[in-house]
């Protein structure tokens, strides 16, 4: 191999390496998070957990009776997203709160 071409494969392995870590964010849910955001607008609350590599965050639409889950890292391959629906919760109801 030549020098160009050791080069280059450095620098490919160093990109897939810092991806598989989530160091580039190449591999979170930020364009999944994106989509929901532009559906459901922003959220009403948000919940995270992170530990070693592994993130979920729990996205609730309280008043719309939306959640939205997304999960990336150790062990997830890709983006996992879940999405549940429930009764509305501070929605008025018969004209009452």
């Amino acid at each position: 191999m030549n020098r160009r071409m050791v080069k280059l494969t450095a620098v490919v392995l160093g990109c897939l390496y810092l991806s598989s870590c989530g160091l580039l964010g190449l591999d979170g849910c930020d364009s999944k998070m994106d989509d929901y955001r532009d559906k459901w607008g922003s959220p009403e609350e948000v919940t995270a957990y992170n530990s070693d590599g592994y993130h979920n965050e729990e996205w609730w639409y309280w008043s719309k009776g939306k959640n939205v889950g997304f999960t990336w890292g150790s062990d997830v391959s890709g983006c996992d997203v879940d999405t549940y629906t429930f009764t509305p919760i501070g929605q008025l109801k018969g004209g009452e709160e």
